[in-house]
């Protein structure tokens, strides 16, 4: 099988796994962890509060962004926002009791999905993909620094 090939069944995975959250979504039916249940997902995995500047990274929103849709969040009871009690430039993000139940659908919504996903794959197969996703992984981040260096670009 050609890296071609590979990178041909890789596309079909993501372009399915990008259709069936989007049709679950619109049906009312999950989230797939886009928009609003992403941030709520994120910040409930986290288990605690988040700052503002960290949410924002891990859900690659820029800040103002994401100050858009927590406001909604507030407003609509799921998050809450406080100031750092060591640093009161930082605001925090925290989940109600509300957004604390909604990320508990949110991760029962994900398990089920990924155990789907991973359904009738051996251990050892699991494994390996492992393995080599993480050199993938390994890869493109070589691959990156040397096009960062051959363009003089040293932001990470």
């Amino acid at each position: 099988m050609s890296d071609q090939e590979l990178m041909q069944s890789w596309w079909q995975l993501r372009m399915q796994m990008g259709r069936l959250m989007q049709a679950r979504h619109h049906k009312g039916q999950g989230t797939g962890l886009r928009g609003r249940d992403r941030i709520i997902g994120l910040v409930g995995y986290a288990g605690t509060s988040l700052s503002q500047r960290e949410l924002a990274d891990r859900v690659h929103l820029k800040p103002g962004s994401l100050t858009e849709a927590l406001n909604g969040l507030e407003a609509d009871g799921y998050v809450q926002r406080t100031r750092d009690p060591f640093d009161r430039r930082i605001l925090r993000v925290q989940l109600t009791a509300k957004g604390q139940t909604r990320a508990k659908e949110i991760k029962a919504e994900h398990d089920q999905f990924v155990a789907q996903l991973f359904a009738q794959i051996a251990p050892a197969d699991k494994a390996v993909l492992q393995r080599i996703l993480q050199q993938m992984i390994e890869n493109i981040k070589t691959y990156d620094a040397q096009i960062r260096d051959a363009k003089g670009d040293d932001h990470a």
